[in-house]
């Protein structure tokens, strides 16, 4: 009888189907196919190295500068002197990627005297980050104090996503606070670079408000190369004259050694 039922064709039918099922599910419990489309993923990125693009140049905020400078934070009236020279040297956009949200410590003169720098260079994109109350209930907004929010010719988010692996592979060209209002940090000095007055454009869909970060648009990072793979200068480089640019040169992006962004 048991001879039997194994030789019913609808039983042997059931096998494959049922096969698949389990394999199925065995991948998605396990996670195999995604780190298989990491892995492929990683491998393209690393065959496909590129030359760095010419009109990227990272000033860099490294231990030569903290020695000349002094300890972080800095008085603002050195970034003004910095952008001033950047902006004299031709730069289309400045991506200046610190977070400033507290007066200056130092004086608060130097808050105005750093407006007044971007003001004046019309080209600085500063950056906003989400992050979690005190109490650990719900995100707000970190944002430049006003007088530098003002003055900015842009400002976008950093937000990034980051796998299970701890590698950065994706970003979101909009997020925000229950509505994606802000443009990507990179996305708004590109937009700056070209004079495009929608940088800042806010999504036509509707959203529901529910505290959360939400993120639309989203796209994959193709790396170039490893780290330190674009053109980068030590900040203490434009101290003692303005850092004069080609002209094909369109954007620089003022990194801090100490909370690095390197895309």
């Amino acid at each position: 009888m048991k001879k039997n039922f194994f030789k019913e064709a609808w039983w042997r039918t059931l096998l494959p189907p049922l096969f698949l099922i389990i394999l199925g599910l065995y991948l998605s419990y396990t996670n195999i196919l995604v780190r298989v489309d990491r892995f492929i993923y990683d491998y393209i990125s690393t065959w496909s190295t590129r030359a760095p693009a010419e009109d990227i140049v990272i000033i860099a905020i490294d231990s030569d500068s903290l020695l000349h400078y002094g300890q972080w934070p800095w008085p603002r009236e050195i970034h003004a002197d910095l952008i001033d020279k950047i902006t004299i040297g031709g730069a289309k956009a400045i991506g200046f990627d610190i977070i400033m949200s507290e007066p200056d410590r130092s004086d608060k003169k130097n808050d105005i005297l750093l407006a007044q720098a971007i003001k004046r260079s019309d080209k600085v994109v500063l950056p906003v980050f989400a992050e979690h109350n005190a109490n650990g209930n719900g995100l707000h907004l970190t944002k430049p104090i006003s007088i530098l929010a003002e003055a900015a010719s842009g400002i976008g988010h950093v937000d990034f996503e980051l796998d299970a692996d701890g590698i950065v592979r994706r970003t979101y060209l909009k997020g925000g606070i229950g509505h994606p209002d802000w443009s990507a940090f990179a996305l708004v000095i590109q937009q700056t670079s070209t004079n495009n007055v929608n940088a800042n454009e806010p999504p036509s869909a509707t959203y529901v408000n529910t505290g959360n970060w939400v993120r639309t648009e989203e796209v994959l990072l193709s790396f170039a190369g490893k780290p330190g793979h674009f053109k980068q200068i030590s900040c203490l480089e434009t101290h003692f004259q303005p850092l004069f640019l080609e002209s094909h040169f369109s954007c620089l992006v003022l990194k801090s050694t100490l909370t690095c962004w390197t895309h």
